[in-house]
């Protein structure tokens, strides 16, 4: 992710998880679908396949996939070392 500048992200997978989409239009983790209530109704999922998360990766998704640039687009995983820290909300 060099060069792309600092990103958020909602949702994570890392190694050893297997993520996949879409199982009646929505995320899995490790085979269970993920309940994510904060996306809108008519949010589309881009349909990406199991992928397996190797070590030292993580898989990252946006809360606002229809414009995330995240894990699904081409990108896949992303090594654990890009991540320079975690957004908290209190």
């Amino acid at each position: 992710m060099a060069g792309h500048g600092v990103r958020a992200g909602e949702r994570g997978a890392a190694r050893g998880d297997r993520i996949g989409c879409c199982s009646g239009g929505r995320v899995t983790l490790n085979g269970t679908p993920l309940a994510e209530p904060y996306l809108a109704p008519d949010t589309s999922e881009t349909a990406f396949g199991t992928v397996a998360i190797p070590p030292g990766q993580m898989w990252l998704m946006g809360d606002n996939r229809d414009s995330s640039a995240d894990s699904r687009m081409g990108r896949g995983p992303v090594p654990a070392s890009a991540v320079i820290g975690v957004a908290v909300l209190k």
